[in-house]
């Protein structure tokens, strides 16, 4: 899962990256959803139309609670800043998570790896 919101520089520069990853890997070992934090539904659609996203999207609609009930679910460190990326696996508890933005393709695909190798 990739938290990211339109409006966040750093996430809208590593989207392209997600979207490889999501074009080129196996969907059944992997899915990329994206989870958009964005505070209007409008402004969202017009940006997924703009850039022709083709990954899974989630936007999110509930904030209320997010700081105390939601976010300390998705990974004990996010402090709820974007983007942060979260790979969950089954066996894993808890899940491995990225708390800041990719420094290219490769970094998301070395990080990938590291993190499914652990």
């Amino acid at each position: 899962y990739n938290f990211w919101a339109s409006w966040c520089g750093p996430c809208v520069k590593e989207l392209p990256y997600f979207e490889s990853l999501h074009e080129n890997e196996d969907t059944e070992e992997l899915k990329v959803v994206l989870v958009s934090l964005d505070f209007a539904e409008n402004r969202l659609l017009s940006f997924l139309e703009r850039n022709q996203l083709v990954s899974e999207v989630i936007f999110l609609t509930d904030w209320s609670g997010a700081d105390e009930e939601w976010i300390p679910t998705i990974h004990p460190d996010w402090s709820g800043a974007i983007p942060i990326t979260v790979l969950h696996q089954a066996t894993e508890e808890p899940a491995k998570a990225k708390l800041d933005a990719f420094d290219g393709e490769n970094d998301l695909k070395t990080w990938l790896s590291d993190a499914l190798e652990e």
